[in-house]
């Protein structure tokens, strides 16, 4: 936030107040609309233009649409009768005094606002307008921002606010209004800490609301948001409360915590972490060494460099893809392991090169894969090397109809129902949804999400509710998660008669 108001007041012309500026900013994110008429943007900030300048037409938009509709942008057609007061003028010998330049176009020509087609006009970047929203809100102008449908302009001008401003009522307001599925208005209060006064007295009623968020029975990627929350706003209070749930029984826990004493460099937590090492959950031990290679002291290098030598097949290679993130140590232990006599080392190693997208390491990949004695560690050299030239499974793909996924025409099958094209199946992938087999499950949900209505939220809420599936619902938040940035309401479980 520091930066934008630097480059704001950087590029600011001389003599224009920056509350214009913020008044200007706080009408657009209030109308929800980043392209603004310039006729309203004058009149929003026109009781800070000059007395001797308010009635002088200085730009396009002090002219009656119906005169300059059709002309290209910034060119003015004179009346007749204004055009012969001219002429009189010079013919007298007096001086025409020159117009002056209205506050918006003083703006344009700084570079802060631009001009678009027909008299309209935007800052260069919402982050422009959120962050200058702040400067006038008080507490009745952040209900109006408050009572918007979610957007990034809202986002920003309340967070601009909370770092500016008493927003202590906003922010109990939006811990009020429930959001049960996704957790949004916790999250959104969440990212206001970063920014406040460590004196706010808003904040550990935030912080208590993250934590409840987080020691709750919600999804991981939902949970792991109020992690970062905390992580970001570089509380004391939060590398204390990461230490005392790394003491818990809840894996899922211990893994939040270590990755975030991880992320905020906590040397106090190393003890724990090397302890949890030997942890009996495999994501914990991955977790553990991704943390300690994060703090880059020698004390958790060497714990991590210990567990590449000397742990089991599964937590060597933890330890060798986390070394990987470390350019200096990190980076030249996994080339020195490349030689090393152990087999299992020379195994993690490959998969720790196997993140590394550089010169050295294919080089070293390409000569294990012919040279090295062992099959298993040549195999593993030749998978990576082999998914190296296949398109990124992360990218998406188009998928096919779903009357020609072989999947659902074999899951319809078994319920004696056929699939043409065209036809609706809705119901059949619902009814798949339900599926004890991950791989069907997953396959529907992959349709689903393109297919936002009622029918498919109430059928999503109930699977939701009734499985067990930790994984399942990891994947059914995410789609309710893409609902919501596409613009779908996303309901309370209630109206479901659920939560």
């Amino acid at each position: 936030m520091d930066f934008v108001e630097t480059h704001i007041r950087r590029m600011m012309p001389s003599g224009i107040p920056l509350e214009a500026l913020g008044v200007l900013g706080f009408q657009v994110i209030a109308n929800a609309s980043t392209i603004f008429d310039s006729r309203k943007g004058k009149g929003w900030i026109r009781s800070f233009e000059p007395a001797d300048g308010e009635n002088v037409p200085d730009s396009p938009e002090a002219v009656p649409a119906e005169n300059n509709s059709n002309l290209p942008e910034g060119i003015l057609e004179e009346s007749p009768d204004h055009s012969q007061a001219k002429k009189a003028k010079r013919k007298s010998g007096a001086k025409t005094p020159a117009p002056k330049a209205s506050l918006l176009s003083k703006l344009a020509d700084s570079g802060l606002i631009e001009n678009r087609r027909n008299g309209r006009m935007r800052f260069v970047h919402l982050a422009f307008s959120g962050s200058l929203a702040g400067e006038v809100m008080n507490t009745a102008s952040a209900g109006i921002i408050l009572n918007q449908e979610p957007w990034s302009g809202r986002t920003l001008a309340m967070n601009s606010f909370a770092a500016k401003g008493n927003a202590t009522e906003m922010v109990a307001a939006l811990l009020e209004q429930k959001d049960e599925m996704l957790g949004r208005n916790t999250l959104l209060a969440g990212r206001f800490l970063r920014d406040a006064s460590s004196q706010a007295p808003w904040r550990m009623k935030v912080m208590a609301a993250l934590v409840e968020l987080i020691k709750g029975d919600k999804p991981i990627a939902l949970r792991m948001q109020a992690v970062a929350s905390i992580t970001l706003s570089e509380d004391p209070a939060g590398a204390l409360l990461f230490r005392q749930l790394m003491q818990l029984s809840d894996k899922d826990l211990r893994r939040m915590a270590i990755l975030a004493s991880g992320a905020i460099r906590d040397v106090k937590a190393a003890d724990q972490i090397i302890s949890l090492i030997g942890d009996y959950n495999p994501q914990v031990r991955h977790s553990a060494c991704l943390a300690l290679v994060a703090m880059g002291t020698p004390q958790s290098l060497e714990a991590v460099a210990r567990a590449l030598t000397r742990g089991d097949e599964d937590l060597r290679r933890a330890a060798a893809e986390a070394l990987a993130n470390n350019r200096v140590e990190g980076q030249i232990a996994l080339q020195e392991g490349s030689s090393s006599k152990d087999i299992l080392l020379r195994r993690a190693v490959v998969y720790g090169l196997a993140r590394l997208d550089e010169k050295w390491v294919t080089d070293i990949l390409e000569k294990i894969q012919v040279e090295d004695e062992q099959w298993v560690v040549r195999n593993a050299a030749v998978e990576v090397l082999e998914s190296r030239s296949k398109p990124s499974p992360r990218v998406p793909r188009k998928m096919s109809p779903p009357h020609e996924a072989p999947w659902l025409i074999e899951f319809a099958g078994r319920y004696g129902v056929g699939i043409a094209p065209g036809a609706p199946t809705t119901d059949l992938l619902l009814r798949a949804l339900k599926s004890d087999k991950e791989e069907e499950h997953l396959a529907a949900l992959g349709y689903l999400k393109y297919m936002p209505s009622e029918n498919i939220l109430s059928g999503m809420y109930q699977v939701f509710f009734s499985t067990e599936d930790a994984i399942l619902k990891e994947y059914i938040y995410h789609v309710l998660w893409e609902f919501a940035l596409g613009g779908v309401k996303i309901p309370s479980p209630v109206q479901y008669g659920l939560g």
